[in-house]
């Protein structure tokens, strides 16, 4: 089965998907992770002579994404990077769609894993709205699976209990996606002059430290988005943000 993971930053696949990608590659399915944007303005607020630029972030992203992805099974020739920049990705969405449509035409793949439509962040909005568009201009047929990474309290509360959300258990291969996420020393760690904090708070990281992953899913046939079936996956009891 053909599996496609679309992550709009390097990090979104592991802290999401984590573990599900180790699942799924271990049950020798083929999975594909696609880079959407470069990543390079993770650290702009350090904005001082002694703090990489954009170019070098860029770089080190990278490479944590590239260590990340041998961590959770992944070889190189199922890595994408697009290479948008980071935080421009609403405007580049014709682009990107014609850039989508071309590997997804190429897989066919059976489950697409994509940010969450209520995602607050803005990157992530838009690399929901470019595989939606692709998906239903090919008029494929896939599950998908929508993950959340940015939200208020109180808008994760809402999407965690709508009837969609199914969870993967994935406390089996949890120490490895720790070590996964580990790998984005750039984002989890501070390492740069001037740094008061990670990019990513402590309570945020936390919450994908989780022995389950959580995703809105639907059908698409022919394009097109199913109603809602019952019969949903077993949801583990107390989850929520720990922030």
């Amino acid at each position: 089965m053909s599996i496609l993971v679309f992550s709009p930053h390097e990090d979104d696949e592991t802290l999401a998907c984590g573990g599900t990608i180790i699942k799924k590659v271990r049950e020798r399915h083929r999975v594909s992770v696609i880079f959407m944007t470069d990543g390079s303005k993770s650290h702009d607020h350090l904005n001082t002579p002694e703090n990489p630029g954009r170019g070098e972030i860029k770089l080190i992203r990278r490479h944590e994404a590239e260590e990340a992805a041998r961590l959770l099974g992944l070889k190189g020739e199922n890595i994408i990077f697009l290479d948008f920049e980071d935080n421009t990705l609403e405007a580049e969405i014709p682009k990107a769609v014609v850039l989508v449509q071309e590997i997804l035409s190429k897989a066919r793949p059976a489950e697409i894993f994509m940010p969450h439509k209520h995602d607050s962040h803005r990157d992530h909005c838009a690399a929901n709205a470019i595989v939606s568009s692709a998906v239903r201009a090919l008029r494929l047929d896939a599950d998908i699976y929508e993950y959340i990474i940015w939200s208020d309290t109180t808008m994760l509360r809402q999407i965690l209990k709508s009837p969609d959300i199914v969870s993967i258990d994935v406390s089996d291969v949890l120490e490895l996606k720790k070590r996964a996420i580990a790998a984005y020393r750039s984002q989890v760690d501070i390492l740069f002059p001037g740094q008061a904090a990670p990019v990513l708070g402590p309570s945020l990281v936390e919450r994908f430290r989780q022995p389950f992953e959580f995703f809105s899913k639907h059908r698409m046939k022919n394009g097109e988005r199913q109603r809602h079936q019952s019969g949903k996956e077993e949801i583990a009891s107390g989850y929520g943000p720990s922030q």
